[in-house]
């Protein structure tokens, strides 16, 4: 129970990944092959990326530099480390440069990295990741083959989470479990939200309101009463999933006049900041207080 669910139950295998089938096809083509092009795997958090690169990378015949791009973002790294370790020789096929979140990385740096797949490209591979596509400048994307993953659907997670707990020895209901999967489609989130109740109730018969608290509906309706306690509590709520919740709050306006539209850009002008911002908590309270004067 000590070690997080989220790596003790990380696929080490493409089995083990829930992938379309014709994206299975592609990947299981690459390993067969024994190479990769340049590849930048998409889409939102929990659905694989950087599990799926760490298993195409264990199956080639290759030295790998991993580097996470959210951390270690600049030009200067680019130019440094990674066109250093590209140009090397190491007595194996490929040199693998494996870039976690490389949306997070800089323009500048972005630009460097194209030159540098140009250049090494008959010995180096690039294994790009990332949660937005658009963050990604065009020339990286025309030089990867992008691939587009998808959250996990509701069955999936339900059928994942329970072989875990029967695995775990974990008494459940189903119920609670349901209530689990439903609130957290990032398959991560789910993971940790459920072995912090199992740590903390020994078993999961009912779903903490800490954990469920914070749909769309509930934060506008807060916003409407100008209630701040509530959505400072809201926001601060273990597993609150600020950008989720913000997603929730843009399907929740059905209006169509003007202080509706005006209202969706607020929220999609959020959203797309939250792949930016130091601190979830403000950004997400700086969104309610925006809205507070323009939700009626």
């Amino acid at each position: 129970m000590n070690i997080l669910w989220t790596e003790r139950y990380r696929p080490t295998t493409l089995d083990g990944v829930a992938l379309l089938a014709e994206t299975r096809s592609l990947i299981e083509g690459f390993l067969a092959a024994g190479e990769i092009p340049h590849l930048l795997l998409h889409g939102p958090s929990g659905t694989g990326k950087t599990t799926l690169a760490k298993i195409l990378v264990g199956a080639l015949d290759c030295q790998v530099l991993s580097l996470n791009a959210s951390k270690e973002r600049g030009i200067d790294v680019i130019r440094g480390q990674v066109s250093t370790f590209s140009r090397a020789v190491f007595g194996k096929r490929w040199n693998i440069v494996f870039l976690d979140e490389a949306d997070k990385l800089t323009p500048d740096a972005q630009t460097a990295l194209r030159n540098d797949m140009e250049t090494f490209a008959g010995k180096t591979r690039f294994i790009l990741t990332g949660n937005f596509l658009h963050k990604v400048i065009d020339p990286l994307q025309s030089r990867c083959m992008v691939v587009e993953l998808s959250q996990m659907p509701l069955k999936e997670r339900f059928g994942v989470l329970v072989r875990i707990l029967e695995s775990e020895g974990i008494d459940f209901t189903p119920y609670a479990i349901l209530g689990l999967v439903e609130r957290h489609t990032d398959m991560r989130r789910l993971l940790s939200q459920a072995q912090r109740v199992a740590l903390s109730e020994g078993s999961i018969h009912n779903v903490p309101e800490d954990t469920l608290a914070g749909s769309g509906v509930q934060v506008m309706d807060a916003i409407r009463r100008k209630d701040w306690p509530v959505l400072v509590q809201l926001s601060k709520s273990p597993g609150f999933d600020h950008r989720g919740v913000l997603q929730d709050m843009f399907w929740t306006i059905t209006e169509e006049d003007q202080s509706a539209i005006d209202n969706r850009l607020v929220i999609a002008r959020a959203v797309d900041r939250s792949g930016y911002t130091p601190d979830a908590v403000i950004h997400f309270l700086g969104t309610c207080a925006e809205l507070y004067d323009k939700v009626g």
